[in-house]
């Protein structure tokens, strides 16, 4: 019993000589290395981007779904233009068919966030208000 404790002593004593002599035996150069300040504040501005392009892709694709569910026939649904406009609105047109099934021509909408779409309208002063704030001049 007494050899193999001897062997475990020199044995360990070996391997404490190789670490302390030659580091890199034990760890390649290259092999860890810790990310500057500079390269962190990188990163969190990418994954900071990217959700905010994520958060924008989901506005623009939950708006369509929206819009398209408004209509009288949401398979007739032709979006023209479909925009980011100012406080996180997403602005718009459409052209789709009327309940006579003649195409309407593009009519302009407007989502704000948390709410329903508002579709243009000549007696709707909240559409032309929300319009003139949120996707004119953007």
């Amino acid at each position: 019993m007494s050899k193999i404790l001897i062997a475990y002593v020199v044995f360990a004593a070996l391997i404490i000589v190789a670490v302390v002599t030659h580091p890199a035996m034990v760890l390649p150069a290259g092999a860890y290395n810790v990310p500057t300040k500079e390269q962190m504040e990188i990163n969190r501005k990418a994954y900071a981007l990217a959700a905010q392009q994520q958060e924008a892709e989901w506005q623009l694709a939950t708006t369509r779904t929206l819009v398209t569910a408004m209509l009288r026939e949401p398979a007739s649904g032709k979006f023209g233009v479909v925009f980011h406009g100012r406080g996180k609105a997403v602005c718009g047109t459409i052209n789709a068919r009327n309940g006579f099934g003649g195409m309407t021509g593009q009519k302009a909408f407007v989502r704000l966030p948390g709410k329903v779409p508002m579709f243009e309208d000549a007696w709707n002063e909240s559409f032309v208000n929300a319009w003139n704030r949120h996707c004119a001049n953007v």
